[in-house]
């Protein structure tokens, strides 16, 4: 709904930001244990988990939302 998209752009900008700081945490994490190409295979497994999850979560698409207007853009 339209009352509702304030709020779910401010989560999306929370979570944007919060998964840049988890990220950079988990990947100093990764290299104090592991070497550097464990880097590698745990972005391969966050790429799957987002596949799979892009598969199976529904779309949430407006119904009554209207085209762009290229031209009068």
């Amino acid at each position: 709904p339209k009352a509702e998209r304030n709020k779910a752009v401010g989560i999306w900008a929370g979570v944007a930001g919060s998964g840049a700081i988890f990220g950079f945490l988990g990947t100093g994490i990764l290299l104090q244990f592991f070497s550097w190409q464990a880097i590698f295979y745990a972005f391969a497994a966050g790429a799957l988990l987002m596949f799979a999850l892009t598969c199976t979560v529904g779309s949430s698409r407006d119904e009554t939302a209207t085209p762009i207007d290229w031209l009068g853009a």
